[in-house]
């Protein structure tokens, strides 16, 4: 079974995230799921289409230490494992924007209401590099 050395590998491996495929440039669903403590998380694009498939050791959130520095003080942000792949910009445009000279993502406004709220959460949950986090 392929997921067993792949999981060996990644425990032994100082990255904890192997990703094989394209950099998607406009995911449109994700799905993550368990297998044997390893955590695999599918991202799709257009049609259905399989674009990446990462997988994690251990579940993973963004590091405050790796804060990108326009992020607003607040409960979100996003850190430097940013791929700028559009997701939370998409899932929540009131609270995250884009830092064109480098490409990346930012919190530029704090939730402050129950969609932004929800909004900001749903970006959390389908970062594909789980690079927002909410740890406040």
């Amino acid at each position: 079974m392929i997921i067993g050395p792949l999981a060996q590998w990644l425990e032994q491996s100082t990255h904890n995230r192997l990703v094989v495929g394209s950099n998607p440039t406009r995911p449109t669903s994700t799905s993550t799921e368990q297998v044997n403590g390893v955590v695999c998380k599918t991202i799709y694009a257009g049609g259905g289409t399989l674009d990446v498939l990462q997988f994690s050791i251990n579940n993973y959130m963004a590091d405050r230490a790796d804060i990108q520095p326009e992020n607003i003080e607040g409960k979100y942000y996003v850190d430097e494992q940013c791929i700028d792949c559009d997701l939370c910009r998409e899932e929540a445009p009131n609270n995250f924007t884009r830092q064109e000279e480098e490409g990346y993502s930012y919190v530029y406004k704090q939730p402050e209401n129950e969609e932004e709220e929800s909004d900001c959460q749903n970006a959390l949950d389908n970062c594909p590099v789980e690079a927002i986090g909410n740890d406040v």
